[in-house]
């Protein structure tokens, strides 16, 4: 099987390029004892352009390989840099409490679409019920989401909880009749901390959208220049 692999300790670090994206498919397939490796010790870095060649299969194909025991890192060949959309997703494919800590910048979503709750298209949907996620920033006039008009910015799906600090989220335009431009909440925890709302629309909840049963807790945020239909 082509790749990069170099064993520390106990566990096996792959390097997953263009070149071997194969990997995606035949990994959940390997028996647990995979010549001599033991599959649930496998660490796999995932260079970020193979996720996006195709989106839909790189977030079915962490599910699998989380479900069979691998630990999944998604980087950009090596520079450290991840888009915030693959982070998400990686984030819904692992279980559990994440987090995803952004640096000061300007991080302007382009891939629209409508339709699907994978993350691949449009609004950032957060589906992984089994554990917060935080999303944090380095303040809320540095650290700027921006949906650039294509859809909502995040959708959190009913059951999931989520924290939002330190940052600002802009431009969202929630699809159609649909309530949330900014961010559309389900059911469960909702936190904000020092967060901007600015500049979204919907026709209900131009900045937020909260079902019944949400508990939403707001701290020094700003909620300006959103609009309702």
């Amino acid at each position: 099987m082509p790749g990069s692999a170099h064993q520390l300790g106990e566990n096996v670090f792959i390097f997953l390029s263009h070149r071997n994206d194969q990997l995606i498919e035949h990994c959940p397939e390997m028996p647990a004892d995979f010549g001599g490796i033991v599959v649930a010790l496998l660490d796999l870095e995932i260079q970020e352009s193979v996720l996006f060649r195709d989106a839909m299969r790189g977030y079915y194909g962490c599910r699998e390989l989380k479900a069979a025991g691998v630990r999944i890192v998604v980087d950009d060949y090596g520079t450290g840099a991840c888009s915030l959309r693959a982070a998400v997703q990686e984030a819904n494919a692992s279980g559990g409490g994440d987090s995803i800590n952004l640096p000061a910048g300007f991080f302007q979503l382009t891939i629209g679409g409508t339709g699907e709750d994978a993350a691949a298209l449009g609004d950032l949907d957060i589906t992984d019920t089994s554990g917060f996620l935080t999303i944090s920033g380095a303040g809320a006039a540095l650290t700027i989401i921006d949906m650039n008009n294509l859809d909502r910015v995040f959708d959190v799906i009913p059951g999931v909880s989520a924290d939002f600090w330190d940052l600002t989220i802009q431009n969202g335009a929630a699809p159609g009749n649909e309530p949330g431009g900014g961010i559309r909440f389900g059911n469960r925890f909702l936190n904000l901390r020092r967060v901007i709302l600015r500049q979204n629309s919907a026709r209900d909840g131009g900045g937020l959208s909260a079902s019944g049963g949400s508990r939403v807790y707001l701290e020094r945020c700003a909620v300006i220049g959103n609009t309702a239909s």
